[in-house]
C-alpha cells in the first residue's frame, strides 16, 4: 500500500513442512536509523545510505495522518475485518512448543 508514493503497509510470508505464515503489517512509527542497524548491509558506511533510501520510499501513519491510530485501535480493525471475512471468532493464544520450535531454530534473528 503506497501513500503519496510512499510504501506504509507491506507483506512477507514464509513456508515451513507444516506451517505457512504469512505477515501484513501497517507501519504506525518508524525509527529509520534503527531499522538501517537491524538490516543485514555490507558495512558500517552503507547503513547512512540505507537510512536516507528508506526515508526516501518508506513512510508511516504517524507522518501521513493528522490524527494516527494507536496500535491497539489498528489491530481491533484487523480482527473484525478477519472475523467478519473468514467467518470465525478470533482467540488469542499463545504459541505451541513446535510453533517456538520453529521460531528459535528457523525464524529469529540471528546476532
Amino acid at each position: 500500500m503506497v501513500a503519496n508514493g510512499k510504501k506504509i503497509k507491506g507483506n512477507g510470508s514464509s513456508v515451513n513442512s507444516s506451517t505457512s505464515i504469512m505477515v501484513r503489517n501497517v507501519i504506525l512509527d518508524m525509527n529509520y536509523d534503527m531499522m538501517a542497524r537491524v538490516l543485514r548491509v555490507p558495512d558500517e558506511k552503507f547503513l547512512d545510505k540505507m537510512a536516507k533510501s528508506m526515508r526516501d520510499w518508506v513512510s508511516r501513519l504517524k507522518g501521513e495522518l493528522l490524527n494516527p491510530p494507536d496500535g491497539e485501535e489498528v489491530k481491533q480493525v484487523y480482527v473484525k475485518a478477519f472475523q467478519e471475512f473468514l467467518g470465525v471468532k478470533l482467540t488469542k493464544v499463545e504459541p505451541t512448543q513446535e510453533e517456538w520450535r520453529i521460531y528459535e531454530t528457523e525464524t529469529k534473528p540471528r546476532n
